[in-house]
């Protein structure tokens, strides 16, 4: 009998986008955590999300990501 392949994903996201980004990834049923950080331009707050997936919801994970992610300058 196979047993279900999962997925550690990583994601490093702005954290404004903290709480959409959870709640629009626990909606896929993902589990996860994630690890405050720092750095990169200007020093903003980001937040390192590790989500464990099954691998056939990775698709469906990154457009979740996409959709409750906002891209600012």
């Amino acid at each position: 009998m196979d047993q279900p392949q999962y997925l550690l994903l990583m994601a490093v996201i702005q954290e404004q986008d903290l709480d959409s980004a959870t709640k629009a990834m626990q909606g896929i049923g993902a589990s996860l955590t994630y690890l405050s950080s720092a750095g990169g331009f200007l020093g903003r707050r980001n937040a390192t999300l590790l989500v464990g997936l099954p691998a056939d919801k990775l698709q469906d994970s990154l457009s979740v990501l996409r959709e409750a992610c906002k891209q600012r300058v």
